[in-house]
């Protein structure tokens, strides 16, 4: 895992997350994020089937899904949009995935900053990585920090680079 220090994508990002970074970058302006009204889903139309936004909320469970992307939501098999992030991550039978995940968003929220979360899991398919939905292997994730203030997080977004099997 790499947290996206100075503001630089890492190089484990492929051109999509790419985009997507500086995307985000160039719309945060001389603030620390940029605010949710700043993101037009318009500029981004390729990346949004993987994109999802999930709500900070003051109280347990502290991340709701907003919104989620039609391969996300065919990677869970379900839509979990509206409800805690606990009852609709990715892997929710791996063992020790539900604290990872929350542990993620909490490194989003505390840091303010993006974070970088590779997310290859060996599993089921010949190349060793578990397949989401039957259909679909998450090679890396991207949580990217929003705020109306611009300076405290009050969403995630997240983008997840799926590649079809």
């Amino acid at each position: 895992m790499a947290e996206i220090d100075g503001l630089h994508a890492p190089d484990a990002l492929d051109e999509r997350g790419r985009r997507l970074f500086e995307y985000w970058a160039g719309k945060r302006g001389p603030r620390k994020m940029p605010a949710r009204a700043d993101i037009e889903p318009a500029d981004i139309p390729g990346h949004l089937p993987d994109l999802g936004l999930v709500d900070v909320v003051p109280v347990e469970p502290f991340f709701r899904y907003r919104l989620l992307g039609t391969r996300q939501v065919a990677a869970r098999g379900c839509d979990p949009t509206g409800r805690p992030v606990v009852d609709g991550y990715l892997g929710r039978d791996i063992v020790g995935m539900r604290e990872q995940v929350l542990s993620n968003y909490r490194r989003v929220l505390d840091a303010g900053r993006p974070l970088f979360r590779d997310t290859s899991v060996h599993g089921q398919d010949n190349r060793g990585d578990m397949l989401w939905g039957g259909r679909y292997v998450a090679r890396y994730t991207l949580f990217l920090p929003l705020a109306a203030d611009g300076t405290n997080t009050d969403i995630i977004m997240f983008f997840t680079n799926f590649e079809n099997c």
